[in-house]
């Protein structure tokens, strides 16, 4: 298969909102592969600031929205992982990290200082009723008028926030994240010293991660790796 590699270089402003004053800029290199198949996709991303490192390694496996076993997305995860601990080489050893999975897409994200931090990740699955699953924890979610995709939105950062946090966040943390635009790949500073930040991913996922530590400003890296590779990992035939 011929491939073509082309380099995207742009300046990326985060948005301007009373819980930042002061956007930082940010510039993006965004690296893509164009293949036949756009599951197999390479991507790195990488929001640069002067601060504590997170890379977030992504591992796929096609047919992305099938319900693969525990054993293969672990599998998935691990791999994730290795990425993702391979970026910060570089930058010492990781020291605080958070995984998960959906479906077939495992991610795992590690940071190069200890920071409370932690990853989510879900599938705009258009027949869950995203709001009366969001109202368990905030039953007033209602009153935002939320949008699926900002309810998606709060899932994952209501998971990212617990995995971090151990506990869940309260109605004012979560309508804190809700009310912003919405905006990926660009850092969102919350309230206490925290941040988020959101992705989108193939096929209707949404990545999401929450740190708290490292003065809130961190330097992002997506590694996606292709199916191809995946599917060579221990477990891979599994189903």
């Amino acid at each position: 298969m011929n491939t073509n590699w082309s380099v995207v270089l742009f300046q990326l402003t985060s948005h301007q909102s009373p819980l930042a004053p002061n956007p930082n800029d940010y510039r993006r290199a965004l690296l893509l592969k164009s293949t036949t198949d756009d599951i197999s996709e390479s991507m790195s991303c990488r929001l640069v600031t002067d601060s504590v490192q997170i890379a977030v390694g992504i591992a796929m496996r096609t047919p992305l929205l099938k319900r693969w076993s525990r054993p293969l997305q672990s599998a998935l995860a691990d791999h994730a992982g290795q990425l993702a601990k391979a970026e910060l080489s570089g930058a010492g050893q990781a020291a605080s990290g958070s995984r998960t999975h959906c479906r077939g897409l495992s991610a795992a994200a590690f940071a190069s200082s200890p920071i409370e931090i932690g990853l989510d990740v879900e599938w705009l699955d258009p027949h869950r009723n995203w709001l009366d699953i969001l109202a368990v924890f905030i039953p007033s979610v209602a009153q935002l008028e939320p949008s699926p995709c900002n309810l998606v939105r709060g899932w994952v950062f209501l998971e990212a926030f617990y995995k971090a946090e151990q506990r869940y966040p309260s109605e004012d943390e979560i309508f804190e994240v809700m009310r912003q635009p919405l905006v990926f790949d660009t850092s969102l500073r919350l309230r206490h010293g925290a941040s988020a930040y959101f992705s989108q991913l193939p096929q209707d996922m949404m990545l999401g991660l929450y740190w708290r530590g490292g003065h809130g400003e961190a330097e992002i890296t997506l590694l996606m790796c292709p199916d191809g590779d995946s599917a060579r990992l221990p477990g891979g035939g599994s189903a």
